[in-house]
């Protein structure tokens, strides 16, 4: 009668033979995993000829050819996406900018109206307005503002800008007696009012006035 065999031998054989097994699976099943994935790739690279379908793309084209066309063809169009959002960005900054100059334009027509207010405030207030101004480089409107700047001074004895244009320099104390209240500001007539930021040339109204109507009648942003 044969001895039993040891309980430990028999757990290593059954582990090698199912090892065995596995492996033999996997070499039998290695030929049909990679006749589905050629299939998958031929099957995309088709997909890709009809996407491509045009003059550029022939029938007989091969796999490499097809997939340098479909780089082509993404990288065309990430740069028209970067290029359209590029220009929206421009459009927003020169629509923001377009109303920071004409809220610009109503500060220094209510200081230039409004006795109450001190000169060298006003001045001091519309200068920081100037160089807070949001302007890209190489913008448009610098070159308006530039312009602006070197245009003929304002007459004397009139409040606005400084004189020459510098920024920085003292506002003439504006002609009449002096105020501490802006209550004349209400009771003058409304024609005097209006007549009264269009007497003498100014920085941000020649700025504003340089604008195409293209850009003035698109929406403008306003702080409110």
């Amino acid at each position: 009668m044969a001895p039993p065999a040891a309980p430990g031998r028999d757990r290593v054989g059954r582990e090698d033979e199912d090892g065995w097994e596995t492996r033999g699976d996997r070499k039998a099943r290695k030929p049909l995993v990679e006749k589905k994935r050629r299939a998958r790739i031929n099957e995309s690279l088709q997909e890709l000829r009809l996407l491509l379908a045009g003059a550029e793309v022939q029938a007989k084209l091969e796999n490499a050819e097809v997939l340098e066309l479909t780089v082509r063809r993404v990288q065309g169009v990430l740069r028209g996406r970067a290029r359209e959002r590029e220009q929206l960005q421009a459009e927003a900054s020169e629509r923001f900018a377009a109303g920071y100059i004409q809220c610009m334009h109503e500060v220094h027509t209510f200081v230039s109206t409004c006795q109450a207010i001190d000169a060298t405030v006003a001045a001091e207030l519309l200068n920081h307005l100037l160089e807070s101004m949001p302007l890209r480089e190489g913008s448009s409107f610098q070159d308006l503002l530039g312009d602006a700047l070197a245009g003929p001074p304002r007459a004397p004895g009139r409040s606005g800008w400084p004189a020459g244009g510098a920024p920085g320099s003292p506002i003439p104390s504006p002609p009449g007696p002096g105020d501490d209240l802006c209550s004349d500001l209400e009771e003058a007539p409304e024609a005097e009012l209006s007549q009264a930021p269009a007497e003498g040339p100014d920085l941000v109204p020649a700025a504003l006035g340089s604008l195409t109507t293209a850009q003035i009648a698109r929406s403008v942003w306003r702080p409110w």
